[in-house]
């Protein structure tokens, strides 16, 4: 990676979150943020001579919504059962300080189920990336380089608490 100073940026944005308890079983949680960034001001100029002011800042996404629920419920009298869902969509996004490349928006979902002991024992079974998304999380340009994000990965934690 190349570090290099920007003399003066600016950011605007905001976030918004609820959450709603339906019942003792069922939540549903859900965010929203937008960011707008700019360079205003930049004494290093980009790969070839480019002036950057006014350019994008690299790596924030100018969107950001997820939205999740959760339902649990007693399985006997020392067992409760979950299943949570997740849906998370990360928009557009530019790599680098030209501007020259962004990633689309991407969408991704989790699940993540188990059953948990009241006396301190889980078990849970997860997938990240269910929908098995393929998409770069960096890029360099002008050489092509990029990093894929993690493909589709599922797993079973077993954990105690005491």
């Amino acid at each position: 990676q190349t570090i290099r100073n920007i003399d003066e940026a600016s950011i605007i944005g905001f976030e918004i979150d609820a959450a709603w308890r339906v019942n003792d079983n069922l939540s549903f949680d859900a965010a929203f943020g937008l960011i707008d960034s700019e360079i205003d001001e930049s004494s290093f100029l980009g790969v070839g001579g480019i002036n950057i002011v006014g350019n994008e800042l690299p790596l924030n996404p100018e969107n950001t919504f997820n939205i999740g629920s959760t339902y649990r419920r007693m399985l006997s009298n020392n067992l409760e059962g979950f299943i949570r869902f997740d849906y998370e969509r990360v928009g557009e996004m530019q790599f680098s300080i030209e501007n020259w490349e962004a990633r689309d928006p991407v969408n991704l979902v989790a699940v993540r189920g188990g059953v948990k002991g009241f006396n301190g024992w889980e078990v849970d079974a997860w997938v990240k990336n269910a929908l098995d998304e393929n998409y770069f999380t960096e890029m360099f340009n002008p050489f092509g380089i990029g990093y894929y994000a993690q493909e589709r990965r599922y797993g079973v934690e077993v954990s105690y608490r005491f």
